[in-house]
C-alpha cells in the first residue's frame, strides 16, 4: 500500500478506508430490522441529552482494548461496531458522558468517554507518528511491571497498537493513549513497520490467521478476536494481513472483483469473500459473509467460528448456505 503525506502506515492504511468507504456510501448505516424500527425513538432519547463543547479536542484515540460503538447514547443501545485500542476517531458530539465518533471506514455511533483519549489534532499526529508496537498475540496482557506476576494494566487483543517506548530483555515498555505505561511480553508484538513490510495477503496467510479465529464466540456487532461477527470476522482476517476491509457484509460485497463460482464452486479460490442472503426471494440483500477455503469448504462467524461446507457429500454441509448463497468476490 502506498505511503500517504503522513510519515506512517495507519495514515495510508486509514485513507484506504476512507476511499473505500465513499464508495459504498449508499451502505454506511448498517441498523437490524429491529435497530431501524426504534432508529427514530434511540435518536430522540439521544437528541434530548444537553450536549458539551468539544473545544479544540476533536479528534481521540481509543483507549480501551475493545471499544463498544452503540446506535445512541446508552447501554441498552444496539451494538453497530468495535474498535481496537489505538484506533483514531473523529469526535462529533459530546452528550452527558458519551461521544458520538466517526471511525475511518465512515461509521458513526455512540462510544463512552472513559473507552478513548480525546487529542487535539497535534495530540493525534504526535500518537501517530510516534514508535508504535502492533499486538499479534491473539490474547494477552499488559503488566505494571517487566512481571507477569505484576497487576494487569489492560488485557490486549490481536491488532491492537500501542506506543514503544523502550526495550530490555524479554520485554517491551509501552503507552496508552492516555499516557498510561506498562509492560508486554517481546514475544506479543512486533515492531510496527517491521509488521507492515512483512505483512502479505497470501491466500495461505488469509487461511492461517482466519484459522486461529475458530471457536471465537459469535456477537451481533463485534469485530476482534474476543466475538466477532460474520463481517467482523472477515474484516478483522483481512486487516491482520495489511487488507482494509469495509465493516458489513452488505459493503463487503462492492469491493475486489466478482468471480463466477462454477456450477460446484470449482472456480473459486482460497480467500473469496462468499456472500449470503436472508431470504432467497432478495438476492440483492446480503446478509452474511464467510471466507472459502477449497474443495467447497469455508470458515465463518455463524454462533461461533467455525467450518462449514456448500458440498452435499460433505460431513459439515450447511444446506442453508447453499440455498442462500448468491455471490463470491477476490479481493486477492
Amino acid at each position: 500500500m502506498e505511503r500517504s503525506v503522513r510519515p506512517r502506515w495507519w495514515a495510508g492504511f486509514l485513507a484506504g478506508i476512507m476511499l473505500m468507504a465513499g464508495m459504498a456510501a449508499m451502505s454506511a448505516e448498517r441498523m437490524s430490522k429491529k435497530a431501524a424500527e426504534s432508529k427514530s425513538s434511540e435518536l430522540e432519547a439521544a437528541e434530548s441529552i444537553p450536549g458539551v463543547d468539544l473545544g479544540d479536542q476533536t479528534r481521540a484515540v481509543i483507549n480501551v482494548s475493545v471499544a463498544n460503538v452503540r446506535l445512541a447514547p446508552k447501554h441498552q443501545a444496539e451494538l453497530m461496531n468495535q474498535l481496537l485500542l489505538g484506533s483514531p476517531v473523529t469526535l462529533l458530539h459530546r452528550k452527558a458522558n458519551w461521544f458520538q465518533i466517526q471511525s475511518p471506514d465512515g461509521y458513526t455511533g455512540w462510544v463512552e468517554r472513559q473507552e478513548l483519549a480525546p487529542m487535539t489534532e497535534a495530540q493525534l499526529e504526535a500518537w501517530m507518528t510516534s514508535p508504535q508496537i502492533i499486538i499479534t498475540a491473539f490474547h494477552d496482557w499488559i503488566w505494571e511491571q517487566p512481571d507477569a506476576k505484576s497487576l494487569p494494566v489492560s488485557d490486549l487483543a490481536s491488532g491492537i497498537i500501542l506506543k514503544r517506548l523502550s526495550s530490555s530483555g524479554g520485554w517491551i515498555k509501552v503507552e496508552l493513549p492516555d499516557g498510561r505505561t506498562g509492560h508486554i511480553q517481546r514475544q506479543s508484538g512486533t515492531e510496527f513497520e517491521t509488521w507492515k513490510r512483512s505483512a502479505r495477503g497470501t491466500p495461505a496467510n488469509i487461511e492461517r490467521i482466519a484459522k486461529t479465529f475458530l471457536g471465537v464466540p459469535y456477537l451481533w456487532g463485534a469485530a476482534s478476536t474476543k466475538a466477532t461477527d460474520c463481517s467482523g470476522f472477515t474484516k478483522s482476517v483481512f486487516m491482520l494481513n495489511g487488507i482494509p476491509l469495509l465493516r458489513d457484509a452488505r459493503m463487503q460485497a462492492t469491493q475486489g472483483r466478482e468471480v463466477d463460482p462454477g456450477t460446484a464452486f470449482e472456480k473459486l479460490q482460497k480467500g473469496d469473500l462468499l456472500f449470503f442472503v436472508g431470504n432467497p426471494k432478495k438476492p440483492g440483500d446480503v446478509t452474511h459473509v464467510a471466507l472459502y477455503l477449497e474443495k467447497g469448504m469455508f470458515i465463518h462467524a455463524s454462533g461461533q467460528v467455525r467450518f462449514n461446507s456448500l458440498d452435499p457429500k460433505s460431513p459439515l454441509f450447511a444446506e442453508n448456505r447453499l440455498k442462500t448463497f448468491v455471490s463470491a468476490r477476490r479481493i486477492l
